[in-house]
């Protein structure tokens, strides 16, 4: 009855050990899906599940990784992650031999039972890093018009009636012309929702409104505004009727930099889509991205996918010329 009785402890310690490789395959599986390529993490999280629940008789565990592509082809696993395809796989295999306690076991089986367990998952991270996988597509701006008044030489517009105006395809520019020949290119440019400018003179001007989203851009129609048009003098009781005052010109406006830029975003697991827009004036020319992952790269419109889940703060800084601005937010992978 003892010999029974030591036999059936030797078969629940292998049992106990197999469970255990089968656990540190799916630990190593579950390095792998972020880093199919890291043999050295997938290795280390196998070893971590069974060095905390080691017992005697067991021998050094062996961990290899192969990965496949959809159609179930091998394939290199620095080639699994990233590419257009979905479905790449990882397979993590670990092998142990187990030694038991009671000698006439251990004679039966050869002195060890070799053991095997193998655990396979799908990839994650398809998305290739660096900015170059363009966010979902939009289509243009629905609608563009706007309303304006006038004090005197100065016009203030307002495109707020403009559509869309939120989310991710939001009109991200407003680009306006003024019709001033005797300023045809102002610095800074005229852009915003709202905006005011000066004339020099006045005169009859046609202002004309240009927006622009991620999926194209759209003209309002264009409207004729009359600007400090002088009432016609009183005449004098002298023959000699007084010459009309020449109107003093408003000197040119002072260069400002009031840009503020945002960003949104959208999330699949540790892949973002980020959206960069603006208000104020000048319209930046530059879009520079830090990732916090000491990832970099520049465009309106980008997308990362991080390596980590820990949390990284992301920065938008915009410039044009000597003018400057940057905002930051804190994502969760």
């Amino acid at each position: 009855m003892l010999f029974l009785l030591v036999i059936a402890i030797d078969f629940g310690r292998l049992f106990f050990s197999y469970i255990q490789i089968n656990n540190a395959s799916r630990e190593g599986a579950a390095a792998g899906i972020v880093a199919p390529q890291d043999t050295a993490a997938i290795t280390a999280a196998a070893f971590r599940d069974t060095n905390v629940q080691g017992q005697g008789g067991e021998n050094s565990i062996v961990v290899t990784a192969t990965c496949a592509d959809p159609a179930g082809t091998t394939i290199a696993c620095t080639a699994a992650q990233g590419g257009s395809g979905t479905g790449n796989t990882v397979t993590v295999n670990v092998r142990e031999s187990f030694s038991f306690l009671t000698p006439f076991i251990g004679g039966f089986f050869g002195g060890t039972l070799p053991m095997n367990a193998s655990t396979t998952a799908t990839v994650l991270g398809l998305a290739a890093n660096g900015g170059s996988s363009p966010p979902s597509p939009c289509d243009p701006p629905t609608a563009a018009s706007f309303v304006y008044s006038v004090s005197g030489l100065t016009v203030t517009v307002d495109a707020s009636a403009s559509r869309p105006d939120a989310g991710q395809c939001a009109i991200a520019s407003y680009d306006w012309a003024m019709g001033d020949p005797a300023n045809p290119d102002p610095f800074p440019p005229i852009v915003g929702k709202t905006a005011s400018y000066s004339y020099a003179a006045p005169g009859t001007y046609t202002i004309r409104l240009t927006v622009s989203n991620p999926g194209g851009q759209l003209d309002a129609p264009a409207q004729t505004v009359t600007i400090g048009v002088s009432p016609t003098p009183t005449p004098t009781p002298s023959p000699t009727p007084s010459p009309t005052p020449t109107p003093t010109p408003s000197p040119t406006p002072t260069p400002v930099c009031a840009m503020v830029p945002g960003f949104t975003f959208t999330q699949s697991g540790k892949s973002f889509n980020f959206f960069g827009s603006y208000t104020g004036q000048p319209a930046p020319l530059t879009w520079s991205w830090a990732f916090g992952d000491n990832a970099t790269v520049t465009g309106q419109n980008v997308a990362h996918t991080y390596g980590s889940s820990s949390s990284k703060t992301v920065t938008l800084t915009v410039t044009n010329g000597s003018c400057s601005a940057s905002t930051s937010q804190t994502v969760k992978p």
